[in-house]
């Protein structure tokens, strides 16, 4: 394999995944599978915590979702969800946020076919 097992993709952090997966693009297909699989759930629940104003269940769900974002190239939205774990501690926090928090659910919904079509190409590189 080459050291450029990912094109350079606007949407992903490709730098961050060539250099984590070069030469193993079974472990890079197992991570994007496992993402698409876990996303459809985990958004929600961190939607619906979120319109329930649940600062408890939002702080952990992020914190429990950072990891795999950054597992697919999406080292900005392990940023952005890093920073608002950080400041946010109450409900009106969340408010605060409100912005930041619907931008980053549209981050994530539009990144998805990117993830979708990398892992495809992951595959015919099998």
């Amino acid at each position: 394999m080459s050291d450029n097992l990912f094109p350079d993709n606007i949407e992903l952090d490709t730098a961050f995944l060539n250099s984590s997966y070069a030469d193993d693009p079974e472990t890079a297909m197992m991570m994007f599978e496992t993402y698409l699989e876990e996303l459809p759930v985990n958004l929600q629940l961190l939607k619906d915590s979120f319109n329930n104003q649940d600062i408890e269940a939002f702080c952990k769900l992020i914190h429990k979702q950072k990891p795999s974002f950054t597992y697919v190239g999406l080292t900005d939205l392990t940023e952005k969800f890093h920073a608002l774990q950080t400041t946010v501690h109450q409900v009106s926090d969340l408010s605060t946020h409100k912005e930041a928090i619907l931008q980053s659910f549209a981050r994530i919904e539009s990144a998805t076919p990117v993830i979708r079509n990398t892992l495809e190409l992951l595959r015919q590189q099998m």
